[in-house]
């Protein structure tokens, strides 16, 4: 039930339904489906998923310090441009030296 009511908790015509189900999160699985099929009125519901923003030079901070992807964002906050600069030439890949 937790996907269900993050799903609907997604959309303005249903997200107060989905804060209703919450506070009632003991209530058997049964008793959920039938409080949503009774209380959402039918048709089509738009739902979109929030997507992580994609955070520039973090896969090359990945890869230079073979940190993960969290440790990344730590270390891309302390260093400055010229270090980004200094990796990317590090790690330029193909071409002649």
């Amino acid at each position: 039930m937790f996907i269900v009511n993050k799903t609907l908790s997604m959309c303005r015509d249903t997200a107060i339904y989905a804060n209703e189900m919450n506070k009632c999160k003991d209530l058997p699985k049964y008793m959920q489906y039938d409080f949503y099929i009774h209380a959402i009125r039918k048709g089509y519901k738009k739902f979109s998923w929030k997507k992580k923003a994609k955070i520039t030079n973090l896969e090359m901070i990945m890869e230079y310090y073979n940190y993960s992807e969290r440790k990344a964002e730590e270390a891309l906050r302390i260093l400055s441009a010229d270090d980004i600069k200094e990796i990317k030439m590090e790690l330029h890949k193909g071409g002649n030296k």
